[in-house]
């Protein structure tokens, strides 16, 4: 479990462009940061994303297969 910070918008979007498979050259140029701040934010054991990101993969995974099961069970 990450440790509770208040994240920023931008930090947000970088988690959201890396899920969307964006490489952390693509994230800085597309926040006007640079690529070793991008590193730093999803740095395995101390990165400030890190695990937050991989909370928010979690989250998307079970949104998917919730949906995928709603689905299932509306056409029988």
């Amino acid at each position: 479990m990450p440790k509770l910070k208040k994240l920023t918008a931008k930090h947000w979007q970088a988690i959201e462009l890396k899920w969307r498979g964006n490489n952390y050259q693509e994230i800085a140029n597309k926040l006007g940061v640079s690529i070793d701040t991008v590193k730093s934010w999803f740095r395995r054991k101390s990165g400030l994303l890190n695990g937050h990101y991989q909370d928010f993969v979690d989250d998307e995974i079970i949104k998917y297969t919730r949906r995928r099961k709603n689905k299932t069970h509306k056409n029988p």
